[in-house]
């Protein structure tokens, strides 16, 4: 272990992860460490990590090794104990309402998504086939599948962090469910399913995903000395979330890839 966190040092990380089933003790020795040298400790772990001064937690439903200290039960239910401490504690948690049966969800409710000809060109045909096989398919017998309402849970627990002035950031858990439009699968379901606003949703991917990774002057809201990095989109995703994905143009530190350049083949940055 020291060796490791000398690593981190020497190679500068950004970021320290400790996984569940790593000893008590040997994770408040790294999160001491950690925040001596400057970096964030993140886990799947609420408790004792918030005890311990962790700064991030991973999943609503992120393992624990404990039987007492899951963020959520077998129903997706999170309890006061679980918000509370995400609110008071000031630890960021990215939900991945998505892996968590919200993409399921969104599939089977709006199967269209997968009919975007720009998912059919980043993903390959053979993989959109069978992603359509998928959520087309009856659950099988025996397996338990997320319902309406145990994505409305996992929503209601985002809402309430949310509401309570806690810490959200969006992500994913890619490529466990399909990058990049799994993303904007995560923003609609925190709005659809968890009744934040459009603009609270998004800024859980802009704004406030840039402060609470420390890159708040380089990224996530348009002013000058950022960097140029935008997407331009068709329609009011402040009014309807799901016209976020309708992105027509991408900016990418100032070089510009309109939505035919993208779907052409190859790109070269301009020089």
């Amino acid at each position: 272990m020291a060796q490791e966190l000398d690593r981190a040092v020497t190679l500068d990380f950004d970021l320290i992860k400790t996984y569940v089933r790593l000893d008590d003790a040997a994770q408040a020795r790294i999160i001491a460490f950690a925040h001596a040298h400057g970096i964030p400790v993140a886990s799947h772990e609420l408790y004792p990590a918030v005890a311990f001064g962790g700064d991030h937690t991973e999943h609503i439903s992120g393992t624990s090794r404990r039987g007492y200290s899951p963020k959520m039960s077998r129903l997706e239910r999170s309890y006061a104990d679980v918000t509370q401490l995400l609110i008071a504690s000031g630890m960021s948690l990215t939900p991945t309402m998505a892996l968590q049966g919200g993409f399921n969800l969104v599939a089977r409710r709006t199967p269209d998504i997968l009919d975007d000809p720009r998912i059919v060109l980043a993903y390959g045909p053979a993989y959109v086939a069978a992603l359509k096989a998928q959520y087309s398919a009856p659950p099988a017998a025996g397996v338990l599948t997320a319902t309406p309402d145990m994505v409305a849970s996992l929503g209601k627990t985002v809402n309430t962090v949310v509401r309570g002035g806690g810490l959200v950031m969006a992500g994913t858990d890619s490529p466990i469910i399909p990058f990049g439009l799994a993303l904007h699968v995560e923003l609609e379901n925190y709005v659809t399913d968890g009744g934040l606003t459009p603009r609270e949703a998004l800024i859980t991917a802009t704004s406030g995903f840039a402060r609470i990774v420390g890159l708040e002057r380089q990224l996530g809201s348009i002013a000058p000395g950022m960097l140029a990095d935008l997407v331009a989109v068709e329609g009011d995703p402040l009014a309807n979330i799901t016209d976020a994905r309708r992105v027509r143009v991408v900016i990418k530190d100032g070089d510009v890839f309109t939505e035919q350049r993208l779907m052409a083949g190859a790109i070269t940055p301009h020089p």
